[in-house]
């Protein structure tokens, strides 16, 4: 299983941001907001597929693989919609990251799932800090 712990931890945060675009978006959000948590909801729901397909190739069922319960727990302690974005920033912000040095690593055997994984968090993070330079703090 060594070889197919990134993807497991991988796809266990996927899902929980899911969860937490899924739960954002019943508090009915501003539009600029609600528009950024639909195109991460989407994103999310990409990365899942690629991630689960990566491990049912490695020999692995992806469906016994579920959300980060620790994430979602502290998402749902967000009660304002600014907290919730600096939330989402913080948390891109990482997934960047851990991207970053599985894709330093040339011997990574998933470099070729990293990268679209990367790109799309990057994407989103740019995203997010546009948004967090428009919305009012509440």
């Amino acid at each position: 299983m060594s070889e197919a712990t990134d993807l497991v931890t991988n796809l266990r945060f996927h899902q929980s941001w899911m969860i937490i675009c899924q739960e954002y978006l019943s508090t009915d959000p501003t539009l600029p907001f609600d528009r950024f948590l639909r195109r991460m909801l989407d994103v999310e729901k990409e990365s899942i597929e690629m991630v689960a397909r990566a491990l049912r190739l490695a020999g692995h069922p992806p469906g016994s693989v579920s959300g980060n319960d620790e994430t979602a727990t502290e998402a749902r302690r967000r009660r304002t919609q600014s907290t919730r974005l600096q939330f989402i920033q913080v948390g891109l912000d990482r997934s960047v990251v851990w991207y970053q040095v599985r894709l330093a690593t040339p011997d990574d055997p998933h470099l070729d799932l990293w990268q679209p994984l990367y790109d799309r968090h990057a994407m989103l993070l740019a995203e997010i800090n546009d948004l967090l330079g428009t919305v009012p703090t509440t």
